[in-house]
């Protein structure tokens, strides 16, 4: 009886340590709009020679590849830690702000408010955003293929939102609020999520 206990507490105490990362992130969020004309970072850029994930843009590794962008190398993150989940499985090598397994992004762009397309992704003004505390950011993810969190979400591929936390995904909005949302939630549904996955199994759900 008190195994089942400890382990309730300890996937809650994670759950927790996941919902206040992504607290962080959102206000490194904020502080980056608010430096860079109200753009929120990337997702993730794939072009002229470089890639950065929505975390090394954020830690300021930013370059001048990216047109538009400042290129100044605030760090508005400054500890690695808090971009993984807690309860994902055990990596083998630290955090970093330029590894692939970390919080999903929400790649498939589908906010309200006006947006600019630049190479493969989307730039997204925040204060343009019509509904920012239903327009989400960034989730618990994972991917099938390498069986990790994974730094984007898609609609329908192998990077898919991931209901680690007893059925829930923890999740951040625009506004800066983080909300645990189950399979098939309003958020998820408006963006025409299709896979999660639950317990290192693949899901689909109707959009």
């Amino acid at each position: 009886m008190l195994l089942p206990a400890l382990n309730a507490a300890r996937d809650k105490a994670k759950a927790t340590q996941c919902i206040n990362n992504q607290k962080q992130i959102g206000t490194a969020y904020n502080f980056y709009a608010t430096d860079n004309d109200d753009i929120l970072p990337l997702q993730w850029y794939n072009g002229a020679g470089s890639t950065y994930r929505w975390a090394a843009w954020l830690a300021g590794k930013k370059g001048s590849t990216a047109s538009g962008w400042l290129t100044e190398r605030t760090n508005y993150l400054g500890n690695p830690n808090i971009v993984r989940c807690p309860n994902a499985p055990p990596f083998d090598t630290k955090p970093t702000f330029d590894a692939s397994y970390i919080y999903g992004a929400r790649y498939f762009v589908a906010f309200d408010g006006d947006m600019n397309p630049i190479d493969q992704v989307f730039l997204i003004n925040a204060k343009k955003c019509r509904q920012p505390s239903l327009s989400w950011i960034m989730t618990d993810s994972w991917s099938t293929t390498s069986k990790q969190q994974i730094y984007l979400v898609t609609k329908n591929s192998t990077s898919c939102v991931s209901l680690i936390h007893n059925g829930f995904a923890n999740t951040l909005f625009v506004d800066g609020h983080v909300g645990s949302h189950e399979m098939r939630s309003e958020p998820f549904k408006a963006a025409g999520i299709v896979n999660y996955a639950d317990k290192y199994k693949v899901l689909v759900a109707a959009p």
